[in-house]
């Protein structure tokens, strides 16, 4: 379970039902308690008339003087109590009739009520009184009582699971509502990146924890486009102070080749360096292109485009360049779609994993190429037939600097910045773009889906 939403509702629905289990508990003790001392009360009252028959003002008539009164009162309340008196000699005087030959056992010196098992008459709730020198016990049934919390327990049972229906739904909400401002944060927080750092999540006018979280994650995004701001500011400093350099060396060697006087070797030597200083001007480029805070939406230059039109001006230089390196491109599919988008830049994506599906393939592979929409998306694959990537490699193609797993020294790798750009790019258009390996066969499948314009 890893949503909080749902461990907060489990939460609370358990605290609920366990609160309600130890109310509904303390209630049936509390319940059971008062119905028990209602039949001493009960008892208590009984006695009280057979004592007011055996006694007249401070003394105790003699037996035969109550016993007949007793026996009236005693047969007119049979139905409710039991009872029982018992001489100074512990011989019983006196018996409810309709019990036969049911009698009451002598209680323990220190029991004045208690509960006693019969037999013939059920469970009994039993009071001991006195009378001058007669004990009289006095006994009620307790079956109704034991009715009564069966019946409680029912009532308890429907009562659970009424509160169980009633506990899920209100713990489900009460919890949406609790983390409705984290999900104001969250989607409010993915949306800042590296090309979005002005935004912030909108402050609450209330002094919680939550306006706290807020403003603290406002500061830390501040202070994240400061630190952004000033390696932009770095990075174009940076590649300014290069450029001018690597533009004289590269004029020096020019001057060098130009003027003559150098041997073979030492042509060579600055041939190399003239192509290093090349090669080290186009990963500047890159990298500018990469770190920049305007290669967002607002830096492309977005023009409505036949995307069949584009496809066929690409596929025209594509079949020169795999007709040089020995393979065969193929355009699989080529819909038309109006899209708006910057057509340069979406050609570059395209020569760039060409180039890429190039080098990966043997002579006589065949690198397809299709391109395809609906009325939400255009979605432009290419494939190979080269050796594929291992899974490892495949989350890892995009990030800049990252080369292949193969041969230290090949130096046809490039700098590890060309699928980055392609992922730059696709991302300025709000699209996606992935890589696969192919399901039946060798090779490697670039997916590029990009949001239609209307």
């Amino acid at each position: 379970m890893s949503s909080m939403v749902a461990k907060l509702t489990v939460a609370y629905t358990l605290i609920v039902i366990l609160t309600m289990l130890v109310m509904l508990a303390l209630g049936r003790f509390i319940l059971e308690a008062e119905m028990v001392r209602g039949v001493d009360l009960l008892n208590k009252a009984e006695f009280r008339e057979i004592r007011n028959r055996m006694v007249k003002g401070s003394l105790v008539l003699p037996e035969q003087s109550f016993i007949g009164d007793v026996q009236r009162d005693a047969v007119v309340d049979a139905s409710l109590y039991y009872l029982q008196i018992r001489r100074p000699d512990g011989s019983i005087l006196y018996k409810s009739q309709d019990a036969g030959d049911f009698e009451l056992p002598p209680p323990a010196p220190d029991q004045d009520n208690w509960f006693y098992n019969s037999t013939t008459l059920g469970e009994l709730r039993v009071g001991k009184y006195s009378v001058g020198p007669y004990e009289i016990q006095v006994a009620s049934s307790v079956e109704n009582i034991r009715v009564l919390s069966k019946r409680y327990y029912g009532i308890c049972g429907i009562l659970l699971a009424v509160i169980l229906v009633i506990s899920v739904p209100t713990g489900y909400l009460l919890s949406r509502y609790a983390f409705s401002p984290i999900r104001r944060i969250q989607r409010t927080a993915a949306r800042i990146s590296a090309e979005n750092l002005r935004e912030r999540i909108p402050e609450r006018s209330a002094r919680d924890e939550v306006a706290d979280l807020i403003r603290l994650l406002n500061a830390m995004f501040d202070r994240l486009e400061i630190s952004f701001t000033k390696l932009w500011q770095f990075s174009g400093y940076a590649s300014h102070e290069l450029k001018t350099p690597l533009a004289l060396i590269k004029l020096y060697a020019e001057r060098l080749l130009l003027g003559g006087g150098l041997d073979t070797k030492q042509k060579e030597a600055v041939q190399q360096q003239m192509e290093c200083v090349d090669h080290l001007h186009s990963v500047i480029q890159k990298l500018l292109f990469i770190a920049r805070p305007e290669a967002g939406e607002e830096g492309l230059n977005l023009k409505p485009q036949q995307t069949s039109d584009l496809v066929r001006t690409f596929a025209e230089d594509a079949e020169v360049l795999c007709e040089e390196a020995k393979l065969n491109f193929e355009v699989a599919a080529n819909d038309k779609l109006t899209m708006s988008i910057d057509a340069p830049l979406i050609t570059q994506v395209w020569f760039n994993l060409l180039s890429n599906a190039i080098k990966a393939s043997k002579p006589g592979a065949t690198i397809r190429f299709s391109s395809v929409g609906n009325d939400r998306r255009w979605q432009v694959v290419i494939s190979d037939q080269g050796r594929g990537l291992p899974g490892a490699e495949l989350k890892n193609i995009f990030q800049p600097f990252y080369k292949l797993q193969g041969d230290p020294g090949d130096e046809s790798q490039g700098s590890g910045l060309g699928l980055a750009i392609c992922e730059k790019i696709i991302k300025m258009h709000h699209g996606e773009i992935r890589a696969v390996n192919n399901a039946g066969g060798p090779g490697l499948t670039i997916t590029i889906l990009i949001p239609l314009r209307h």
